[in-house]
């Protein structure tokens, strides 16, 4: 059995980094394929579709640089089972997809909410590979919905568990690795069950 050396796996490395941001391929296409990769939490499928300088930028605001970024990013999707799904995908230019982003996850679903819809998401790219993914506003119906789960699952975990509160959400805001959406939805459900 051969087996192929260090520099042949680096070389098959770098023809499927640059296959993944091939220029021939549509983009509405390599979309498609990203979210099919992010589904998938297919970090080596999706370290191709990126640039190392990736940028998410949320709705609140907040960015998350760099592929190591992302990559916890996609590591926190995936404990906690979020799912993408496009509609209404048009390119708006020879480097932009625009559509509507539907997400799914457990967290949500713990919570109550279900599905939350992002009016929103943008999706430039750079040689053929995305660039920056822009998350836009919350359409109003998920958003009244998520701010009052939140609201009241919050005030709960301040009262009961303040300091693991502020581990998993430091100043407030997400932290965005595989380790701390663990303890988030164990504290989500330890909600559920407890008198709220």
């Amino acid at each position: 059995m051969h087996t192929a050396s260090p520099v042949g796996r680096a070389t098959a490395t770098i023809v499927l980094i640059s296959l993944g941001c091939a220029a021939d391929v549509r983009l509405e296409d390599r979309v498609a394929d990203f979210v099919e990769a992010h589904n998938a939490y297919s970090t080596d499928q999706l370290s191709a579709y990126v640039t190392n300088d990736v940028r998410i930028v949320e709705f609140d605001g907040r960015v998350q640089a760099g592929a190591t970024a992302f990559l916890a990013r996609v590591g926190w999707d995936s404990v906690s089972s979020t799912q993408w799904t496009l509609d209404s995908v048009r390119l708006t230019d020879d480097s932009t997809v625009t559509a509507q982003l539907s997400v799914t996850s457990t967290w949500h679903q713990l919570l109550g909410v279900g599905t939350v819809i992002h009016d929103r998401a943008t999706f430039l790219f750079r040689d053929a590979c995305l660039a920056e993914l822009r998350v836009g506003p919350l359409t109003p119906d998920s958003r009244e919905q998520l701010e009052l789960a939140l609201a009241n699952f919050l005030a709960w975990a301040q009262h009961e568990y303040p300091q693991r509160l502020d581990r998993i959400r430091p100043h407030g805001l997400l932290d965005y690795q595989a380790r701390r959406a663990a303890d988030w939805l164990a504290l989500i459900r330890e909600w559920q069950t407890g008198e709220r």
